[in-house]
């Protein structure tokens, strides 16, 4: 299973719904007011216009998605859409939809690394056992292969772990309303930029490249 593949990540958001996996993200989204009330709306984006906002100014979020979606050669209906039944059906869509937004708003590229660090702070702010298996299955494969790339996606995941457990909770973020904001001011507002976490972080990095030791 790979983070990147698309029709993967929609089969086991299949699956988890199916065998109610994903109570617990309910329970987690549903804890915050805001998340409340677009759960309960079941709103759904409107068809994002990339050429509108790459008109944008530069550092405005309308601006680093469009660069983020051209760059990358995405489209931001790279997946096909599902009804909506209840409220696995409908955060698993609401995800979807907002995928490369988190990219964007986390900093965090397309890259193998960039999305299992991704799923590691999606994971946080959801409770989303989708994470948790990718993030999972990549570790283990590159465990098992003792890739150079090792110690980077565990840096990768605790690092992106506790930037999730720090930033108040994106999902209903209405982003729409934001494409003129400026991202860091953004990022500012969610508490994703404070100088505690800086330090945090990079203290954390500076263990994370400690030498791996074999047992």
């Amino acid at each position: 299973m790979k983070p990147d593949n698309t029709p993967q990540v929609i089969a086991i958001g299949s699956c988890m719904i199916k065998l109610g996996y994903l109570k617990p993200t309910i329970n987690k989204l549903r804890s915050d007011t805001e998340n409340v009330s677009l759960i309960d709306s079941r709103y759904l984006m409107n068809r994002i216009n990339i050429e509108e906002l790459r008109t944008k100014p530069v550092g405005t979020l309308g601006r680093a998605y469009a660069d983020h979606m051209i760059i990358n050669n995405l489209q931001p209906d790279f997946f096909e859409s599902f009804p909506i039944v209840d409220d696995e059906t409908y955060i698993l869509l609401r995800m979807l939809q907002t995928h490369d937004l988190w990219h964007v708003f986390t900093n965090l590229d397309t890259s193998l690394i960039g999305e299992v660090g991704l799923f590691s702070f999606v994971y946080v702010q959801t409770q989303s056992p989708i994470g948790s298996i990718l993030v999972g299955t990549s570790l283990l494969k590159r465990g098992i292969t003792n890739s150079e790339l090792t110690p980077k996606f565990f840096e990768a995941v605790g690092k992106n772990w506790l930037l999730g457990s720090q930033t108040r909770s994106i999902f209903a973020l209405d982003w729409e309303s934001h494409w003129d904001t400026s991202l860091s001011e953004l990022r500012a507002f969610y508490d994703m930029n404070s100088a505690k976490k800086s330090n945090e972080l990079d203290k954390f990095k500076s263990t994370a490249q400690l030498p791996i030791q074999p047992f």
